[in-house]
């Protein structure tokens, strides 16, 4: 299998490419094996790779998947040929979990989510982390921390904080955030309008 690996913390050219990694394999009834379409880049990803984190080495980095299905999970949440977006644990750097830079992933059913259709099935592998980051942002917060009062979102045009705008947008609360004005102008309406369908946490 074709990935990418660190095997020891340096510059970005200490990624290696190797095509004999071995793929990886359903370990459990709930787990799912997705063919990568596309990962997403964190900080927590280049964080690991230049050593800033004491990561268990050597890894194939990458947290944020999308794909599609090769082998569906035993419960029968997935079936093979289904779109899906995940957060895997393949961000860990205390664990030697392998990540999603490679072409195969497995993990556990419940990390998956169905792929939104509204976007290409390779952007949406930027959307697992900073959303649900975002989101339990705002839905850990007790009622009486937010509700009726103005919301300061810090990096407003940040990953994290653009996603964290249009939940408290669509949730009618007032904020306010650290980016320019024209960033906001702009974030205001693109996102709402380009960025809703994504965020549907039903799935």
């Amino acid at each position: 299998m074709r990935a990418i690996v660190v095997t020891e913390p340096g510059p970005p050219s200490s990624l290696k490419v190797t095509d004999d990694a071995p793929r990886p394999e359903r370990a459990e009834k709930n787990e799912v094996l997705v063919r990568v379409v596309g990962a997403g880049v964190n900080p927590v990803d280049w964080k690991i790779r230049a050593g800033g984190l004491p990561a268990v080495l050597p890894q194939i980095p990458g947290g944020d998947l999308s794909g599609v299905v090769v082998e569906g999970d035993e419960t029968g949440k997935f079936k093979e040929g289904d779109r899906v977006f995940a957060l895997t644990d393949g961000f860990s750097w205390t664990t030697q979990t392998e990540g999603c830079y490679a072409e195969f992933c497995a993990a556990p059913a419940a990390s998956f989510a169905p792929a939104p259709t509204s976007v290409p099935l390779v952007d949406a592998a930027a959307v697992p982390l900073v959303s649900l980051t975002a989101w339990q942002m705002l839905s850990h917060a007790p009622d009486e921390a937010i509700k009726g009062k103005r919301v300061l979102v810090h990096a407003g045009a940040g990953g994290v904080g653009h996603v964290g705008r249009l939940l408290f947008f669509s949730s009618l609360v007032l904020f306010r955030s650290t980016a320019s004005f024209l960033v906001s102008f702009f974030l205001s309406f693109r996102f709402v309008f380009e960025m809703r369908p994504i965020m549907d946490f039903e799935t």
